[in-house]
């Protein structure tokens, strides 16, 4: 069979050296993205929501319905390191903004919802990154958007 054919067996023993470099080059870092998993930088997240599961929308709002959110990492919330020194601002009664004193990376968010009246929870919302892009962002904003 082909597991018996020298020139497979060379073949084999070739690439495992490159899968071995791929597997340790896409550990993820505390300071780079990786080629495989990038990540975004951002100082500043934006909440928004547009409307409660009561029906409430954005301009009669009391309070965005939210008990708290955050960015995450690699499917876990940023590290106290990170967010320590951030700063949560109510905008408006429909509207935080998460502000961090230096750059952080990020590649998901988080919420909370309010821990009280689940008809005042927030069903749909945006989060909104001012993203950091050194020339590298696509679509030609700086400015991600997800819901």
């Amino acid at each position: 069979g082909a597991l018996t054919k020298r020139s497979f067996q060379l073949s084999l023993l070739c690439l495992i050296p490159v899968w071995v470099f791929l597997c340790f080059y896409n550990l993820p870092s505390r300071s780079q993205p990786t080629w495989m998993h990038p990540f975004l930088r951002t100082r500043e997240v934006r909440f928004v929501a547009l409307e409660l599961r009561d029906g409430t929308r954005a301009a009669d709002m009391e309070s965005p319905g939210i008990d708290s959110f955050g960015l995450a990492r690699s499917t876990a919330p940023l590290s106290k390191r990170f967010t320590k020194k951030s700063t949560l601002t109510v905008v408006s009664p429909s509207e935080v903004v998460l502000t961090f004193p230096s750059e952080v990376l990020f590649d998901g968010w988080w919420l909370t919802t309010s821990t009280g009246d689940p008809s005042k929870d927030a069903v749909s919302f945006e989060v909104l990154a001012k993203l950091i892009c050194d020339g590298g962002c696509s679509a030609g904003t700086p400015e991600a958007k997800a819901a």
